[in-house]
């Protein structure tokens, strides 16, 4: 059985690999382009101020 369907057939293995794929380079570019992913331009300071502590968040995992 590959490393791939290991991680898939258990839970913990099944949501590492999720959020690794979510974390990549290649999907971030991709959802940045998708308007539904895109902020604002006349987003609340209050709103910018949480999606980047949202974003620092995300970093340290």
């Amino acid at each position: 059985m590959s490393d791939r369907k290991r991680e898939t057939a258990s839970g913990a293995g099944l949501s590492a690999l999720v959020r690794r794929e979510l974390k990549s380079e290649v999907n971030r570019g991709f959802l940045r382009r998708m308007p539904a992913f895109r902020a604002e331009e006349d987003l609340p300071d209050h709103f910018r101020e949480i999606l980047a502590r949202l974003e620092q968040a995300e970093q340290r995992f």
